[in-house]
């Protein structure tokens, strides 16, 4: 793997990591506080609902308990008549409250005293029955539900016993009373349900059949399939609110999807963040990693260069870091050395011969695949033995020393001039036609003519013999081309030497 992929995977990981965690943290941390506060203020609005809705049904009943009993007193005081009483009795039901028909009636003797329903006697004494007068309290009230309806029982005389006095049962109206609920609920979404150990008297929320307090499985009770109750108990938050409602108990529930609302809204948020926070850092850290890298991919580069005997490249790598800088230009150090070790010849500083052959094979590969034209000189002094003789080897040196500088002074900079052997040198002319390469090997010619090479004291002159062959010759191959170039060679020596010859195939 790559130190780019590597340091990308690395840093990436970790930020992910480190963002991850940050974000579980801030969830949870949040959503606990949250969760806490909704809570409390979920609760406190149940139960000032519910202390709402229970103190108003009071005060209705208070009211029209009230004017019942001064109804009564006029009633038995003579001051209207029996007729009247009655009248004036049923209006007083004849409104939109929650209590409606009346029954005035003396629970020792089950005497109907007045009615403004239709509920036979039967049944009025059956209800006082289920009622349990003998258990309520002096100035209450009971509701009690009967498979007929839901009724509200109290007696006249708070002071006397409830078998003493005269008893009022009332028809609770129960579509009144779910709307006035209805209206008082603080919380939207809300579901509330007054219940009695044993019974339930108002479900609000009609699909909502349990609840997620324990306590309320007796009250309510598992019907139908309990895996789709235990369902609906997990999916409710309640709070429980005893008010005393004549008896009854008023609980407040609410879905904990929308309890929870906000919650999964924050954790939406905090993975949006998390992601796009993510993907920010992944790029930067791309980004770092190519400044990091780049430089070394370079490097990496050149030596790949060196190994494949490629001297030519300089490293250039641009860099900010000091240690980077500092790098680079000890491997330029080492590519230049190599290069004049391994690639020149020692006594005339042009290129050798193994490395002429790896360029040419190079130049020659490239000027066909563009259709570039290409020449190449072989070159050789003339009468060299004779200098060897003459001045000895080291005047001879000292020629082919000259020899070098000629050919780099007559050539460009990305000519290649090598020494191929002996006292012959060879030239590569990249993009030079044969008309053009003519012209520089008589400039090379003229300049070893007039060439003067001292030795002790002692003049030395040359001159050399030059073959020229190009790409317009049709070489199949770089040796081919220099094989080419020497034969041209020889035909120059064999005309007289000092002369440039072309091949002609």
């Amino acid at each position: 793997m790559g130190l780019k992929k590597e340091l990308t995977l690395s840093f990436g990981g970790l930020t992910l990591v480190m963002l991850l965690a940050f974000g579980v943290i801030t969830y949870f941390t949040f959503s606990e506080t949250m969760s806490s506060s909704r809570s409390t203020v979920f609760e406190l609005n149940a139960r000032e609902s519910t202390r709402s809705i229970a103190a108003l049904l009071n005060r209705q009943v208070e009211i029209l308990r009230h004017q019942v009993e001064i109804l009564f007193l006029q009633y038995q005081g003579g001051s209207i008549s029996p007729e009247e009483f009655r009248r004036q009795l049923s209006e007083k039901v004849d409104t939109d409250g929650v209590l409606g028909e009346l029954y005035l009636v003396t629970p020792q003797t089950m005497e109907l005293l007045a009615s403004t329903g239709k509920l036979a006697e039967k049944e009025i004494h059956r209800l006082y029955a289920a009622a349990r007068l003998d258990e309520m309290a002096p100035g209450k009230g009971l509701l009690i539900k009967d498979a007929l309806g839901v009724y509200f029982v109290w007696c006249l005389d708070p002071s006397a016993s409830a078998k003493d006095t005269v008893c009022v049962l009332s028809v609770v109206r129960m579509g009144e009373f779910e709307s006035l609920v209805r209206q008082w609920l603080s919380t939207e979404g809300g579901s509330l349900v007054a219940h009695r150990a044993g019974d339930v008297l108002l479900r609000i929320d009609k699909s909502l059949s349990e609840f997620s307090d324990k306590a309320f499985d007796e009250v309510l009770g598992f019907h139908g399939d309990p895996d789709r109750n235990m369902r609906e108990l997990e999916e409710h938050f309640l709070v429980t609110a005893p008010q005393g409602l004549f008896g009854w108990d008023l609980s407040y529930a609410l879905p904990k999807n929308l309890f929870y609302s906000d919650l999964d809204r924050l954790k939406n948020r905090i993975i949006a963040a998390v992601v796009l926070i993510w993907w920010v850092t992944l790029w930067a850290i791309m980004i770092f990693a190519h400044r990091i890298t780049g430089p070394i991919s370079s490097l990496s580069r050149g030596c790949k260069d060196i190994i494949d005997l490629n001297y030519e490249t300089p490293l250039a790598v641009k860099s900010s870091s000091e240690e980077v800088v500092a790098l680079t230009r000890a491997f330029e150090s080492m590519r230049t050395r190599i290069k004049d070790q391994v690639a020149k010849d020692q006594l005339t500083d042009v290129y050798n011969r193994r490395y002429l052959m790896q360029i040419l094979e190079t130049s020659v590969s490239k000027a066909k695949r563009l259709d570039e034209d290409l020449s190449c000189l072989m070159i050789d002094v003339d009468y060299f033995k004779k200098v060897n003789d003459t001045y000895g080897h080291s005047g001879g040196d000292e020629v082919l020393k000259a020899m070098g500088q000629v050919l780099k002074a007559m050539t460009r900079d990305y000519d290649v001039v090598a020494r191929y052997g002996g006292e012959e040198f060879t030239v590569i002319l990249p993009a030079t036609a044969e008309d053009v390469a003519y012209t520089v090997a008589e400039r090379i010619r003229m300049a070893m003519l007039e060439q003067v090479t001292v030795h002790e004291d002692k003049e030395i002159r040359c001159t050399v013999s030059i073959g020229l062959a190009s790409l317009a010759n049709r070489p199949e191959t770089a040796g081919k081309l220099i094989e080419m170039a020497d034969e041209a060679l020889y035909l120059a020596k064999q005309g007289g030497r000092n002369r440039t010859e072309v091949f002609a195939g």
